[in-house]
């Protein structure tokens, strides 16, 4: 696979109201979406979600990056996955995962049309699982929370992620119980709101609501306290920003004992799905469970790539395909998005199975798209 010409655009969709957790709120999608063009007529398409809270990557550090690396993609010839593997460990390492991550799904969507073959066929063999997703429920006003609940209710989802880590969290739970009912799986995700004085005693004051899982308590400047709280903690800690590669995800093993880790596997933070995979793979094989999660305001091309994951992988726990509940439009015409009960079927078609709109990605590109050749560089 020879690529002729890349081109990269920013993605600016609004959100139909702002979306918050503890660090940070959002009013509009911020990505990058890398196209590149090859030889053979296949136009792959890839994003990166960069998050200055989870890996200190920003959108306009993102488009410089890109900037720098795509003119050298012209004329770059790939024989095979791990070809694309290689170059994109290479640009994580230079640039950060964001833009690996976005140029590693494009390579991988271009390589699959080519070869007429879905992206998942460069994955693990499909674990059989049925795909269901679960809700997220961030800071919302008390006023809207009803109908944000009664959206989940009448979507059937089997299992919520509720946002923790403010002075009306029993509150919050109480009523997200009251309304939803005892079955429904509930996780919480605390966004590093707490210090270790604080960390336990707050979690403690939710176990009656009955939560699976505690995601991210300690705030950045506690983290090294972190391994003796989970070690502690009566809910299994689910580690997010704390882990961004296979190496920090490794160390975390070796200091929390085993049941009380899990990990949340967002492709963008890890480099791509080739990189999430290898972390999977390790905490299959080490007893760690993993969920599948995703940054708020993700586009159709990432949530298209976590189903592709998805599928491929033992994951206790799907989020993504959030953005016709919130967000005003998306890069696809047909929706990528979860039916009733958090189902989705696996995408078809070559590559990844989606193909997004030009005109969408124009109308929604702020730093206004630029085709990257050795010329114009």
């Amino acid at each position: 696979m020879k690529i002729l010409q890349a081109s990269r655009f920013t993605v600016g969709i609004p959100f139909r109201e702002s979306i918050a957790h503890q660090l940070k709120a959002r009013r509009q999608t911020a990505s990058l979406v890398v196209k590149l063009f090859t030889a053979a007529g296949a136009s792959g398409y890839g994003e990166g979600a960069p998050r200055a809270y989870v890996t200190g990557e920003t959108l306009p550090g993102l488009v410089a990056a890109a900037d720098r690396v795509l003119p050298a993609l012209a004329g770059k010839t790939f024989g095979s996955v791990a070809d694309i593997s290689k170059y994109t460990h290479a640009v994580r390492l230079a640039h950060g995962p964001a833009l690996a991550c976005a140029l590693e799904i494009a390579l991988l969507d271009a390589l699959g049309q080519e070869r007429g073959c879905s992206l998942a066929e460069f994955l693990p063999a499909p674990t059989g699982q049925a795909l269901t997703y679960s809700a997220v429920l961030p800071f919302l006003p008390a006023e809207k929370m009803p109908r944000w609940l009664e959206l989940i209710r009448s979507l059937r989802l089997p299992a919520l992620k509720v946002k923790v880590g403010r002075e009306d969290d029993v509150e919050r739970l109480r009523l997200v119980r009251d309304f939803l009912g005892p079955t429904i799986d509930i996780r919480l995700d605390a966004n590093r709101a707490w210090s270790t004085a604080e960390a336990l005693p707050r979690i403690e004051a939710l176990l009656p609501f009955a939560p699976t899982w505690i995601e991210e308590p300690l705030r950045p400047e506690d983290l090294t306290d972190l391994p003796a709280l989970a070690n502690r903690c009566p809910l299994p800690v689910l580690l997010d920003e704390s882990v961004t590669s296979l190496p920090e995800a490794m160390a975390c093993a070796e200091q929390i004992t085993p049941g009380q880790l899990c990990f949340n596997l967002k492709l963008s933070k890890l480099g791509g799905l080739l990189a999430a995979s290898a972390i999977q793979q390790f905490a299959e094989k080490n007893g760690i469970p993993c969920q599948l999660g995703c940054h708020v305001g993700e586009t159709a091309i990432l949530t298209a790539a976590g189903r592709h994951f998805a599928r491929a992988h033992r994951l206790d726990y799907l989020e993504g395909g959030y953005a016709p509940f919130f967000m005003a439009d998306d890069l696809t015409a047909g929706p990528v998005s979860f039916a009733p009960g958090g189902k989705l079927q696996p995408l078809t078609g070559p590559g990844l199975g989606i193909t997004p709109e030009l005109q969408k990605l124009v109308r929604y590109d702020a730093a206004h798209s630029t085709l990257l050749t050795p010329e114009n560089a």
